[in-house]
């Protein structure tokens, strides 16, 4: 049999800093980086969202979209922080544990990118183009 190479979780705090620092962010300067996650139930994500706040965390619970097919609501934890891959992990980690209590889904994280300061992120844009 064939040895596959290692694929990273894409929810882990290395993928998550790669992820950033590929798309040219500042990892010294604070991220408000953001994981998504989906419940049944409105008690459900206030309950995600309760243990996710007695971490530290801030949460957000969201409604279903109306008219929409998805009936999930949305609680969605934010973390401001220097990103650093053992906090991103223990989140990812917290984010996994919620959504198993429930079987439902971690839908993944975000982070508005926090560029070195004269950083023109239009070359950016076109550096990435190229690749």
């Amino acid at each position: 049999m064939q040895n596959l190479p290692d694929i990273p979780n894409p929810t882990s705090g290395q993928v998550i800093l790669d992820q950033l620092q590929r798309f040219g962010s500042d990892l010294t300067r604070t991220h408000d980086v953001s994981f998504w996650l989906y419940f049944p139930s409105e008690e459900a994500a206030r309950q995600a969202a309760r243990e996710a706040e007695y971490t530290g965390l801030s949460a957000e619970v969201t409604p279903p979209i109306p008219d929409s097919s998805n009936s999930m609501w949305l609680c969605l934890l934010h973390c401001p922080h220097i990103p650093d891959e053992s906090i991103l992990d223990g989140i990812c980690r917290l984010c996994d544990q919620l959504v198993a209590q429930f079987h439902r889904e971690f839908d993944g994280w975000e982070s508005r990118l926090e560029l070195p300061p004269g950083t023109d992120s239009s070359e950016i844009i076109e550096e990435l183009k190229s690749k």
